[in-house]
């Protein structure tokens, strides 16, 4: 699953996250060109040409990854409403 990331530093460009699969872990892609990941970090450059870090954390209870972009964090989407859509009472 691609998700298409809003940051202020990538307004003309298009920064993608390609979610972890079965055999491959999670991918960052920037207008089209997958980045490899050198130390644990992804480096892309930003609009105005400066090169920040991308960092991404999987979590076992998701299938998105937290993104961190020049150590802030980016929300993908809102954990709020997981896990709320199932009750576990029962009637009698």
């Amino acid at each position: 699953m691609d998700i298409t990331v809003f940051h202020r530093d990538f307004k003309t460009q298009l920064l993608v996250i390609r979610t972890a699969g079965v055999f491959f872990s999670s991918q960052v892609i920037l207008n089209g060109v997958r980045i490899r990941a050198e130390h644990g970090c992804f480096m892309v450059s930003n609009d105005v040409g400066i090169d920040v870090a991308v960092r991404l954390k999987g979590h076992w209870f998701s299938p998105l990854p937290t993104v961190t972009i020049d150590n802030e964090d980016v929300h993908l989407a809102s954990y709020a409403g997981w896990g709320k859509s199932v009750t576990l009472s029962r009637t009698v």
